[in-house]
């Protein structure tokens, strides 16, 4: 329909069919490498790269940066065999612009260090690294604008933020903590900072003003914990793979957040139950804050001898909907970690070496209500067939209420 002239006029009974919207169809094995006891995968913001973290013999780690080209994982000789000797678990993030990696490792002398990745030589270089002499750290991220690095002292119980301007790492803020922490995650807008702890911090978020962390939020709750977090894309959800939130006895469970900010409220509908032997270990959404991707290690295989499960998340009702194309894998063979590409086509994971999963993607019918507002097409899948162009031409006035969401992909 083309109209040139006249007006529409819509109540809340109406609506706009758009054919763009995704939903996931099944999951099928792209590439596999056996190298090691997987702890850590992470997607380059690419999608090109996967960096990993492997356990050898010995209780050695070492970082591997493999490049991916849609059908297998090839090693890049200037990127691997990176030693951490420890015992701990170092964790790898991408900066936003995939321009640096950063590493957390219990080694002497440093155990934060940030490398800058070259693609064209495939190497990675070190640009800077600190040591505040902890004995177990763990969990790093990136704030969106690739400013600011955070991560996870388990030791002492702090997490710090650190600035980074491509040449230094400069201290910035430090918060302790009275129990147990896991891991930090950085809101997408960079103001605020979730952590996942246990006991009396076992769910907190700060605020962020670029100089100092604020409490804004605290969760406490004895015999729970919180072992993994992931923002959604558009910082109103927060995932939580953990135990005993909901459930009796400190049983494993994952949860959903709403996070209007500056608190953070249950969502009860989307709890699911995960039973005492199968834990919930990382969590990963999908760009377009649809889908979710849970890894888990299980010490008996009795829940559905699942892995892997991807769960869209049903924002009408707020509940969590089990998907096919679960993975199934061998009882010593579990997962610990699990990453989302961007153009979300896959998903990393695995235990006996790296695995990409391709994710089968299929339009599927949205309706959507006029007078609440229109979206065209959905360039999270990074295809131009479920993309859709709005010109704004000379003489209109936009007037926007709420908030402006920028896609580059």
């Amino acid at each position: 329909m083309r109209l040139t002239k006249g007006t529409i006029l819509c109540d809340n009974k109406c609506f706009f069919d758009s054919n763009n919207s995704l939903s996931l169809s099944f999951l099928t094995t792209a590439t596999r490498v056996t190298y090691g006891d997987i702890e850590t995968v992470r997607w380059h913001p690419s999608n090109k790269y996967l960096a990993t973290i492997a356990i050898n013999v010995g209780d050695n780690k070492t970082l591997r940066v493999y490049k991916f080209d849609g059908s297998a994982l090839v090693r890049m000789p200037g990127c691997d065999e990176l030693q951490l000797t420890n015992w701990g678990g170092p964790l790898v993030a991408w900066s936003p612009d995939g321009c640096y990696l950063s590493v957390v490792s219990d080694s002497s002398p440093s155990d934060l260090l940030v490398y800058r990745f070259d693609s064209t030589a495939e190497t990675l270089t070190l640009v800077d690294a600190l040591n505040r002499g902890g004995n177990h750290c763990g969990s790093v991220d990136w704030s969106c604008d690739g400013r600011y690095i955070t991560m996870v002292d388990q030791t002492n119980r702090y997490v710090y933020v650190y600035s980074f301007d491509g040449i230094r790492l400069k201290f910035v803020a430090k918060v302790l903590f009275a129990s147990s922490i896991f891991c930090a995650r950085w809101h997408p807008s960079g103001r605020y900072l979730a952590v996942g702890g246990a006991a009396n911090n076992v769910l907190s978020v700060y605020g962020f003003d670029g100089v100092s962390l604020t409490m804004l939020f605290q969760y406490s709750l004895a015999g729970a914990v919180v072992y993994s977090l992931s923002w959604s894309p558009d910082g109103y959800y927060l995932a939580v793979a953990g135990a005993g939130i909901v459930s009796v006895g400190g049983e494993y469970e994952q949860d959903i957040f709403s996070f209007d900010g500056s608190s953070l409220t249950l969502i009860p509908t989307s709890y699911v139950y995960c039973g005492n032997t199968t834990s919930p270990i990382d969590v990963s959404w999908s760009a377009d804050g649809t889908f979710l991707a849970f890894a888990y290690e299980q010490y008996i295989i009795d829940w559905q001898n699942k892995n892997l499960k991807i769960y869209e998340f049903d924002k009408k009702t707020l509940t969590l909907v089990n998907l096919v194309g679960n993975v199934s894998i061998p009882p010593d063979d579990q997962f610990e970690s699990v990453s989302w590409s961007k153009d979300m086509k896959y998903i990393a994971t695995g235990r006996k070496g790296p695995v990409v999963y391709e994710v089968a993607l299929a339009q599927n019918s949205y309706p959507q209500a006029i007078s609440n507002g229109i979206v065209f097409g959905n360039s999270a899948a990074g295809s131009a067939s479920n993309n859709a162009s709005v010109k704004v031409l000379g003489g209109t006035r936009v007037e926007v209420r709420g908030k402006v969401m920028d896609d580059s992909v």
